[in-house]
């Protein structure tokens, strides 16, 4: 007992290497408990469902038994934009936080599984820890060779093939973009290689020049495709609808202060909206990467505005920071529950972590065509 559900388990009989799962995911401890009655070995419990060490790991392939299950609840009026994003943001709900599955009892019957691993509450408080699976659709991007790998940029995942992060975010001094991983917490948990994933290809968007940051995004394609679950669970697109922005949640493992070192466990934070007209005037000194200035259609500011805490003799707020480019910046839509919506990714700042010095965010929604085009182009 107490392995989380997704980590390496040891069959306590025979020795052999296996993943903790849920028993209804786990088909020959299902087998096993139905037709002998042999109880499994438990790794833990997720509410009542119990975990256990599911020595083969191969997913359980079934026919579509969605018609016998109750519907979910209505989600969210079609948009006008962005049809395609909205229709696999509801099948990835479907697929993977709700899902309809066989019980493992000896009737067998359809029921939906609640696999949300949201906080109860609307938002959270900034600069602590992130829980395990509170941000399934985080991805961490790794470059160099895998024998020195460096972790330096953040993603999200949005398909079984793809990440999509920032343009800048296509190579660094440690070399070119080479893994992501997904499903971890800890840096650390980076060297599962069940969690890490080659990269096959950078797909900055056509419009990216660097060193300017208009059109900072990109799209990454994973050489196989990425075997998902309700712990690594794409994340929905804003496809441009009315929604409340005035406040969103960042996560990342970049610099937990603006001296300090990376993040060894992902953080969480609630960042403010910014006004353009303030941005401007804080972002006026560096024209070199803004040469025409903030573009407000396609790029967002967002910073704390809140009072500043003190850390080590001075005072720092709520921010993204180096390490965290790429990450998303998302909100929780009332209309289509337990899915995160992807408002920005984020791009860079003049500071980190000082008061009154927010950052600049691309947004997803001007650029949905592009990534649709790539991600579902039929």
């Amino acid at each position: 007992m107490g392995q989380y559900e997704g980590e390496t388990c040891t069959n306590e009989e025979t020795g052999a290497f296996g993943v903790c799962k849920r028993l209804k995911q786990c088909e020959p401890a299902r087998k096993a408990l139905t037709q002998t009655r042999k109880q499994p070995q438990l790794c833990s419990y997720v509410r009542e469902d119990p975990v256990v060490c599911c020595v083969d790991n191969k997913p359980i392939e079934e026919e579509d038994h969605e018609s016998e299950c109750a519907p979910l609840e209505a989600s969210r009026t079609q948009p006008k934009n962005g049809k395609k994003a909205h229709d696999m943001c509801v099948e990835y709900q479907k697929k993977y936080v709700y899902p309809c599955e066989r019980s493992v009892s000896i009737l067998a019957s359809y029921s939906r599984s609640n696999n949300c691993h949201h906080k109860t509450d609307k938002l959270v408080v900034a600069g602590e820890d992130a829980e395990r699976y509170e941000f399934p659709h985080m991805a961490l991007l790794g470059y160099g060779p895998l024998e020195a790998i460096q972790y330096l940029c953040g993603g999200s995942i949005i398909s079984e093939d793809f990440i999509l992060t920032a343009a800048h975010c296509s190579a660094s001094a440690a070399g070119k973009i080479s893994h992501v991983a997904i499903g971890i917490l800890a840096r650390k948990e980076a060297s599962d290689p069940s969690k890490l994933y080659k990269v096959k290809e950078f797909i900055k968007h056509p419009g990216f020049a660097s060193p300017k940051k208009y059109n900072d995004i990109a799209l990454i394609r994973t050489e196989k495709t990425m075997e998902l679950t309700h712990l690594t669970v794409p994340a929905c697109l804003h496809t441009g609808e009315p929604v409340d922005a005035s406040q969103v949640l960042a996560a990342g493992w970049g610099y937990l202060h603006d001296k300090g070192g990376l993040s060894e466990n992902l953080q969480k934070a609630i960042l403010d909206k910014f006004p353009v007209e303030y941005c401007s005037v804080v972002y006026a000194e560096v024209r070199r990467l803004l040469t025409d200035g903030i573009d407000e259609t396609t790029q967002y500011c967002y910073g704390d505005k809140g009072a500043p805490k003190p850390f080590q003799g001075k005072f720092e707020s709520k921010d993204t920071c180096q390490g965290d480019s790429g990450g998303p910046i998302v909100i929780k839509d009332s209309k289509i529950h337990c899915m995160y919506t992807i408002v920005g990714v984020t791009s860079f700042g003049r500071y980190c972590g000082y008061a009154d010095s927010p950052g600049l965010y691309t947004a997803v929604a001007p650029f949905l065509s592009w990534i649709e085009g790539i991600v579902w182009p039929n």
